[in-house]
């Protein structure tokens, strides 16, 4: 991580994340086997997995004076990445097909999400602030 980054902030940012994604994870890995009879299921959890990265982005956002956007961003890859590893060992143990351009554009989406909520953040505090 680079030095300018808090590891601090990154990690209650990627725990604020986690908080509501690891469970979501996990329910949509149980139901994936049956997606054709949980899509609708399966899309409002991805939605709320979504929601999962902007609060986490906006977590470290609120955190970091000077540089929410990348703070957000840290936090949204390190908390995709412990998410993915569930999902895919989740996929693994059911013999689905792994898609790596899934996984990157889902990163790149997690991370997106993180970084707007990052700078949502940041909006909403230089607002408050007096002045």
């Amino acid at each position: 991580m680079p030095a300018d980054v808090d590891r601090r902030v990154v990690a209650r940012g990627a725990a604020a994340c986690l908080v509501l994604a690891a469970p979501v994870a996990v329910v949509s890995s149980l139901l994936a086997d049956h997606e054709d009879r949980n899509r609708g299921v399966l899309s409002v959890l991805s939605l709320v997995l979504l929601f999962s990265f902007a609060l986490g982005g906006f977590a470290a956002g609120r955190e970091s004076v000077d540089l929410p956007a990348k703070h957000a961003a840290a936090a949204g890859a390190v908390a995709f990445l412990i998410v993915q590893t569930l999902g895919l060992l989740a996929r693994l143990a059911r013999g689905a097909p792994l898609s790596p351009a899934r996984i990157v554009l889902s990163a790149l989406l997690a991370m997106s999400v993180a970084v707007l909520g990052g700078l949502l953040a940041a909006r909403t505090r230089s607002r408050a602030a007096p002045g």
